[in-house]
C-alpha cells in the first residue's frame, strides 16, 4: 500500500504516525522507516516499531476467529488465552480464544489502588467545588462484571478509599483483607457509600462483595472523634428498622448493609423493556418503583440475596452523587441499553425518594494512563458529537446496510432511556439534532433513500420515537416537523408493512396523537370515492389501529411485519372527478347448512318424533 498524503488522513497526523504507517502498512523494517522519514536510527524507536510490527501481524491473524467458534461448535479444542478491550491490553490479540479473565484474589491490585484512590479524591473535590466546599455524605457506585475485569478493581478501590479503608495483600498478592485508614491519615471525613451491583457481578465477585460489607462494617463500627457520615448513616437507619418492627440483631446487621442487586438467578433491572413500552406510563413513578422492585435484594455477611425494598429506599434517600465506569473503546453510554438502566435508573430511583437528582459521573478509564473523573453530562456530549452526531460514524454505519440502520434505531432508542431516567441531562437541542440528521438528512448521505433499501423498520421506529417524545411533551418541534414526519412515517407504513415494537404498532395513543398532526382529509364526493382513498392518512391511521387493536404485540424494533392482507385493486369506471384506486368490497360468507326459516320447523318435527317414540316404549311395557 502506497501512504497517501490525503487532508483526511493527514489532518492529525505525526511523525510517529508517519514511521507506524511505513512499517505496518506498507512493509518497511524499522531501520528503513527511520532512514526514510527521520534521516538517523534510534534503538528506542526500532523497539517500538518492532512492537507496532507485531501488534498488525496480530490484527491482521483476527480472521482466526470465525473457523475457532465453528471448532467450539462442533466440539473441537479452543486454545484459551487472556481477554480485554485491545486497546488497553494489545495481549488479546489476535481475537478467536477462549478467553478468561484473571484471579478474582488479586482484585484489587497495587496499581489499581493507586488510581481507585486518585479518583475517589477527584470526584470529592469535583463535587466540593460543584457544593461550596461541603463533602458528599453518601455516593452510590453501579458495579459491573464485564468492567472489572477490565480495570481489574478501580472502582472497588474508589470505594474503599471514600470509607477510609485500605485493602491487605499477602506475600503472593492476593487480597487477604481490608483495615481502616487513621482518621489523621484520612484527613476527612468517611464518606458513606451505596452499591448497586448486576446481577453478572453478583456470580462473578461474591468475594469482592464480601470484602466491600466488610470494609463498610468497619467504617461503620470506628471510634473515632472526625466526621464519620458511615456510622451517622447506619445509626439512622437503626433507629427506622427498631421503629419498623425488627428485633435488635436484625436491625443492626441490616443497619450497616450497603450492598443490593437482583434476586438470585435475576438479571438486569427491567427498566429498558418498560422505557420503550412509553405508552404504559405517564410518569416516571412506575419506572422508579420497577427498579427500586428489582434491585432491593440486600447481599451481605448476614444476607445474600433477601428482598428488603424499605431497607434499599433509606440508602437511597441521602445519595448525593452516583458515579458509573467505562474502560473500554468498544461501547459508550448511548449504545446499549445498560448504562442507562443502571446508573439512570439509580438516579430515577433516588430521585424519586428524596425529590433531588443527585450528580451523575463517569470513571473514565478508556485511555491506558488517562484515568478521570468526569461529570456524566461532558461525557455523555463528547459521545454523541464523536459517534451518533458525526458524518463519519453515520457513513460506517450505512457501510452495513440493515445492521447499520438498526443502530442508528438503536441509538435514538437509548437516547429515550436516558431522557426517561435523567430527563435533565437530554435537551431540547439534543432532540432537534437527531431528527435535523435522521430525518432531515443534514449532511446529505442520503439517509432516506439508505433507510428505504435496507431497514425501512429502523426508519419507522427511529421517526416514531420522535413522534413519541414530542407526544409526551419531552420534546416540542413545531407543527410543521411534526406533519412532516407523520407524513413520511404513514408513507412507509404504507410502501413496507408496519413495523412493530414497543412504541409504533402497538401504541395506540401515538396513532391518536399522529391523527391529531394531520388535517382532516376533505369530504369525498360519494361513498365509493372515500373507500376508495386508501392512500389517505386518515385510513392509513383507522387501518393501523384495527392492526394493533386486534393483535397488539410488542416485538424488537426493525422487523418489519404486515399483519393485514392488501386490498384487492379494481379499475372503477373513469368519470371526471372520480379517483382511480383500491375499493374496500364486502364480502357475504357462503354456508351450506340450512336457511334460518327451514331450521326451526326440522327442530320441532325431530322433538315430536321424539316423544312419540318414548310414548310407545310405555305402552308397550305397561
Amino acid at each position: 500500500m502506497i501512504y497517501s498524503q490525503e487532508p483526511s488522513l493527514t489532518e492529525n497526523w505525526t511523525v510517529a504516525d508517519d514511521l507506524i504507517f511505513e512499517v505496518a502498512i506498507n512493509g518497511s523494517s524499522p531501520s528503513q522507516a527511520q532512514e526514510k522519514i527521520l534521516g538517523n536510527i534510534s534503538s528506542q524507536v526500532s523497539n517500538d516499531l518492532n512492537l507496532s510490527a507485531v501488534y498488525a501481524e496480530n490484527l491482521s491473524k483476527c480472521v482466526i476467529e470465525i473457523p475457532r467458534v465453528l471448532d467450539g461448535l462442533a466440539g473441537r479444542y479452543v486454545p484459551p488465552k487472556v481477554a480485554n478491550d485491545p486497546i488497553r491490553n494489545p495481549d488479546a490479540l489476535p481475537t478467536g480464544n477462549n478467553f478468561y479473565s484473571f484471579d478474582s484474589r488479586l482484585i484489587p491490585g497495587e496499581e489499581a489502588w493507586i488510581v481507585g484512590r486518585s479518583q475517589a479524591e477527584d470526584l470529592i473535590a469535583q463535587y466540593q467545588h460543584e457544593h461550596n466546599g461541603s463533602y458528599p455524605q453518601k455516593t452510590a457506585f453501579v458495579l459491573w462484571a464485564v468492567e472489572t475485569m477490565r480495570h481489574q478493581g478501580v472502582v472497588e478501590s474508589e470505594i474503599f478509599q471514600l470509607l477510609g479503608v485500605k485493602p491487605l495483600w499477602d506475600s503472593k498478592g492476593r487480597i487477604s483483607d481490608v483495615e481502616l485508614i487513621p482518621c489523621e491519615e484520612l484527613g476527612r471525613p468517611r464518606i458513606d457509600v451505596l452499591i448497586t451491583a448486576s446481577g453478572l457481578y453478583r456470580d462473578t465477585f461474591p468475594d469482592k462483595m464480601y470484602l466491600l460489607d466488610r470494609a463498610v462494617r468497619l467504617a461503620a463500627k470506628a471510634n473515632e472523634t472526625a466526621p464519620n457520615y458511615v456510622k451517622e448513616s447506619s445509626e439512622d437507619i437503626l433507629d427506622q428498622l427498631l421503629a419498623s418492627g425488627y428485633n435488635q440483631s436484625e436491625a443492626e446487621s441490616l443497619s450497616s448493609a450497603r450492598i443490593f442487586s437482583e434476586a438470585l438467578g435475576t438479571y438486569g433491572t427491567g427498566l429498558p423493556n418498560a422505557v420503550s413500552a412509553s405508552d404504559t406510563w405517564e410518569n416516571d413513578t412506575r419506572l422508579a418503583d420497577l427498579y427500586i422492585s428489582r434491585v432491593s435484594n440486600v447481599y451481605s455477611a448476614d444476607r445474600w440475596g433477601d428482598p428488603e425494598k424499605d431497607l434499599f429506599s433509606q440508602n437511597l434517600a441521602d445519595v448525593e452523587v452516583a458515579v458509573h465506569s467505562d474502560s473500554s473503546n468498544l461501547y459508550g453510554a448511548i449504545d446499549n441499553d445498560d448504562f442507562f438502566q443502571y446508573l439512570g435508573g439509580l438516579s430515577l430511583a433516588i430521585r424519586s425518594i428524596s425529590g433531588e437528582d443527585p450528580d451523575l459521573y463517569v470513571t473514565n478509564l478508556r485511555e491506558p494512563g488517562g484515568a478521570k473523573m468526569e461529570s456524566l453530562d461532558s461525557y455523555f456530549r463528547r459521545e454523541l458529537a464523536a459517534r451518533y452526531f458525526n458524518p463519519k460514524w453515520i457513513a460506517g454505519m450505512q457501510e452495513h446496510g440493515y445492521a447499520g440502520a438498526r443502530e442508528m434505531d438503536k441509538f435514538v432508542e437509548n437516547l429515550w432511556g436516558w431522557e426517561a431516567t435523567v430527563p435533565d441531562l437530554v435537551t431540547e437541542s439534543m432532540w432537534n439534532e437527531v431528527h435535523d440528521v435522521y430525518i432531515q438528512d443534514k449532511y446529505h448521505m442520503g439517509l432516506k433513500k439508505f433507510f428505504d433499501q435496507n431497514n425501512p423498520y429502523a426508519y419507522q421506529a427511529l421517526s416514531g420515537r420522535l413522534l413519541e417524545t414530542a407526544r409526551k411533551e419531552r420534546w416540542h418541534p413545531t407543527e410543521e416537523v411534526k406533519k412532516e414526519m407523520t407524513e413520511q412515517y404513514e408513507q412507509s407504513v404504507e410502501d413496507y408493512g408496519v413495523t412493530c415494537c414497543h412504541h409504533t404498532c402497538g401504541n395506540l395513543a401515538l396513532q391518536e396523537y399522529m391523527q391529531g398532526v394531520l388535517p382532516l382529509p376533505e369530504p369525498e364526493k360519494s361513498s365509493r370515492t372515500s373507500s376508495s382513498s386508501s392512500k389517505s392518512s386518515s385510513h392509513k391511521h383507522s387501518s393501523a389501529s384495527e392492526k394493533t387493536a386486534s393483535s397488539n404485540q410488542t416485538q424488537p424494533a426493525g422487523i418489519g411485519t404486515t399483519t393485514t392482507k392488501q386490498p384487492v385493486e379494481t379499475e372503477p369506471e373513469q368519470s371526471d372527478g372520480e379517483v382511480k384506486g383500491f375499493v374496500m368490497e364486502a364480502a357475504e360468507l357462503q354456508s351450506s347448512s340450512p336457511s334460518i326459516s327451514g331450521a326451526p320447523l326440522m327442530g320441532i318435527a325431530l322433538v315430536l318424533l321424539a316423544l312419540l317414540v318414548i310414548a310407545a316404549g310405555f305402552k308397550r311395557k305397561s
